[in-house]
């Protein structure tokens, strides 16, 4: 292996055991990097900046018998309102688009998500307020990921079937469906 190096343990001397160091291993930490810290990061925003009539925020005062509120100044009403949306996304991304190479529109599919109920927010077809700026984010987000993707040596080509879903990779696409449900309005 290319990337492996043997190294004497000197902490234990009388035990002289080698051990196996591989950069690799750092791509171990990588879902909870790349995805569970800002999905909890999102889920804190929601809990300390959002209104309790979130369906989250009625989960977790369920369970911790405590809802924070905090108003957010004017200025950073975006930090509230679309952040959480775009690191929503990036989690989602890292989590359905692996390497290699992958379909167009396996690709525009965590685009196609939000970007759809946002437009059902605007013709009044779902509750919740239309906005650009979570377009943006949404945007943003997306073409950042793939450029850094892309460049990562991986491709997206015009037509590739999306029949080879894994079940683990349709148990992301449903979590994180749901994870929408939960940042909705409980009326």
């Amino acid at each position: 292996m290319p990337h492996t190096k043997t190294r004497v343990n000197h902490a234990f001397p009388d035990l002289l055991k080698t051990q196996t160091w591989c950069p690799d291993r750092f791509f171990q930490w990588q879902p909870l990097i790349y995805v569970v810290i800002p999905m909890v990061f999102s889920l804190l925003i929601f809990w300390v900046f959002r209104p309790p009539e979130i369906a989250i925020n009625h989960l977790l005062f369920s369970i911790f018998h405590f809802q924070p509120h905090l108003d957010c100044p004017q200025h950073f009403e975006w930090l509230v309102y679309n952040l959480p949306g775009a690191l929503w996304m990036y989690a989602f991304l890292f989590s359905f688009i692996s390497d290699g190479k992958k379909g167009l529109l396996r690709c525009l599919l965590p685009l196609l998500i939000p970007v759809g109920i946002e437009f059902l927010q605007f013709f009044h077809i779902t509750d919740g307020t239309f906005d650009p700026l979570d377009l943006l984010f949404y945007s943003i987000t997306w073409l950042l990921y793939f450029l850094v993707w892309n460049k990562n040596g991986n491709q997206i080509v015009l037509w590739k079937s999306m029949h080879s879903l894994r079940k683990g990779e349709v148990a992301v696409f449903l979590f994180f469906f749901m994870s929408l449900f939960f940042a909705d309005v409980m009326n």
